[in-house]
């Protein structure tokens, strides 16, 4: 089962890269990396972007809830998610946005869209 991926990159950006198989655990060790990255840097705010391109075709509840604690963090400023969204990953995608709590959450089609709203 692949990893999902996590990188940050200049500009105090975050990329995700989610794979298939999603499951509860593989998602808390997601957001712990992330969670390590607001740590390391605890003054600085983050845009992230989230490649559902290869994302899991599955919703599962706990593992949605896994997700919470990286979406709704205070060091977020915008969300990005980018892929052709499923039914089953606008589950996922909408889940994110309520958890988020903001209003800078956007969904694209490409990466060179998302990262230009980012960078707005």
């Amino acid at each position: 089962m692949q990893e999902h991926q996590v990188t940050l990159e200049s500009g105090n950006l975050i990329r995700v890269v989610l794979y298939a198989e999603d499951s509860p655990e593989k998602a808390e060790r997601l957001v712990s990396r992330v969670l390590g990255i607001f740590v390391e840097h605890p003054d600085e705010t983050f845009k992230v972007i989230v490649n559902l391109e290869r994302a899991s075709q599955s919703a599962e509840p706990a593992t949605l809830k896994a997700y919470k604690p990286a979406l709704e963090h205070p060091q977020v400023r915008k969300i990005a998610f980018v892929g052709v969204i499923d039914e089953v990953q606008k589950v996922f995608a909408d889940f994110a946005v309520r958890f988020a709590k903001k209003d800078t959450v956007q969904f694209f089609n490409t990466l060179p869209e998302a990262s230009a709203w980012l960078t707005e």
